[in-house]
Order: C-alpha cells, then structure tokens, then sequence
C-alpha cells in the first residue's frame, strides 16, 4: 500500500513527461553517455531533464475530486492527505484518474 500515490501519479507525470521530452526533442541521443554499456544521462542532459520536471509539476489540471485547479506537486500532497486519511480513520481512498 506505500507504493499507492506513487503508482497512480507514473502514467500521469513520469510516463507522459519522458514521452513529452523525447517526443519535442528535448532530450537526444547525444545527451547520454555510455560508460561501459550503461547508458546515463550528460550533466546537459540532466539539466534539460530537470527543467521538464519541474514545467509538470507546476501544469495544472482540474482536480476531478475538488473541482479546483491544482498542479500536479498539489496534487501529490492532496493525494498523499487522502490516503492518510483513509489509512488512520477508513475514509474511502479514491485514486487521482484523468481523463
């Protein structure tokens, strides 16, 4: 049950912002090095990486619970809230879905 909120924010910002950057190339082949088959991002490429995290994380969207637009680093928290909820006094959890 940890791994709840991180499970159902990894479709919703992990997966899509590495699609996002390779997809707008912000992210290239040369921005990885190989040190003896294994494959890393470039000091460069972690730079751009992390500039894409951070532009996610403040997108906002409407919180379909609370009908309020939130970002996603408040929706984390959000979650985060119900889910202690749920665990310390058995209010039903429902998990973030978008669509």
């Amino acid at each position: 049950m940890k791994t709840a909120v991180m499970e159902e924010f990894r479709p919703l910002v992990a997966d899509n912002l590495i699609l996002s950057v390779i997809t707008h190339k912000e992210i290239k082949p040369n921005d990885f090095t190989d040190n003896l088959g294994a494959y890393r991002l470039s000091e460069s490429g972690r730079k751009q990486f992390l500039q894409a995290w951070e532009r996610k994380m403040n997108d906002e969207f409407k919180h379909p619970s609370f009908g309020y637009r939130c970002s996603y680093r408040r929706a984390i928290e959000l979650q985060a809230r119900l889910l202690s909820r749920h665990l310390q006094e058995g209010v039903p959890y429902k998990a973030l879905t978008l669509r």
